[in-house]
């Protein structure tokens, strides 16, 4: 096993700790809007290397929200579902020569009246699911850090 240098052994220890705690938290106990004075002692060994260090601060607990939400029809659906509503002829005629347009426009798709473009937007808002979702209490954590020696 490597010798691990102090530093490593810290950002070592802290991943196993956030990694534990992420399997160990459960949300429904922490109380919103509540703030969790704490001192946590580590002690931890290492290839040969200890690390005792005091965490001390607090565990801030925020408030549940509401937010607005809100999700887009799926663009190819769209497309494929417009394109169906065309002549067979038509289609074919529009899926073979748009991409050639457009590559020699340099990018560009081929103009199209003001009012068309007004109409797709309406069309396109009209498609567009709207909502509100909750959003869990945000969780933070106001450390003070401060290291023992150890052999």
């Amino acid at each position: 096993m490597p010798t691990l240098s102090r530093k490593a052994l810290r950002s070592v220890v802290f991943a196993a700790l956030a990694k534990h705690g992420a399997k160990e938290r459960d949300a429904k106990q922490l109380v919103e809007g509540r703030t969790y004075p704490l001192e946590i002692e580590i002690h931890a060994r290492s290839g040969g290397l200890a690390l005792e260090e005091t965490v001390a601060g607090e565990l801030v607990v925020g408030h549940a929200q509401q937010v607005a939400s809100s999700k887009a029809c799926d663009a190819d659906h769209l497309v494929a579902y417009l394109l169906e509503q065309l002549p067979a002829t038509r289609r074919v005629r529009l899926l073979e020569g748009l991409p050639e347009t457009f590559a020699k426009a340099g990018g560009e798709l081929p103009p199209v009246k003001e009012e068309a473009i007004a109409g797709a937007k309406r069309l396109l808002d009209r498609l567009r699911q709207r909502g509100t979702s909750n959003k869990a209490a945000s969780v933070s954590f106001r450390p003070h850090v401060t290291e023992k020696a150890a052999a």
